[in-house]
């Protein structure tokens, strides 16, 4: 698994936090948002929109926080979360992924 493949599999699955809220936190600007993850036991948008992920081998594990089925495991090479394209975002504006990743396991100084 390279830091490559590592980052393209995180930023491709839209791995927007590992949060165990069931709304969305007050500190998460609503205004644009297009989808909001909390990965709690499944890959929803809870932002409204109808963004909903689909897991492809990515396995439910614990946050960083150590609470099971708050966020996924990602094998580094075929697992990922997939989210159909959201045709409303427009190609020049600014745009905010946030991510909490812990890697494991890397083969790759790349």
């Amino acid at each position: 698994m390279t830091m490559k493949h590592l980052l393209k599999s995180l930023v491709m699955s839209l791995c927007v936090c590992t949060y165990t809220f069931s709304q969305i936190p007050s500190y998460v600007p609503s205004n644009g948002l297009k989808g909001w993850w909390s990965f709690t036991g499944n890959a929803d948008d809870g932002s409204g929109n109808g963004n909903n992920g689909t897991v492809n081998g990515a396995s439910i594990t614990s946050d960083r926080f150590g609470n099971f089925g708050n966020a996924y495991s990602f094998d580094g090479s075929s697992s990922n979360i997939s989210v159909n394209p959201i045709t409303d975002l427009d190609n020049s504006a600014e745009i905010t992924i946030s991510v909490w990743a812990l890697i494991t396991n890397s083969n790759s100084s790349t």
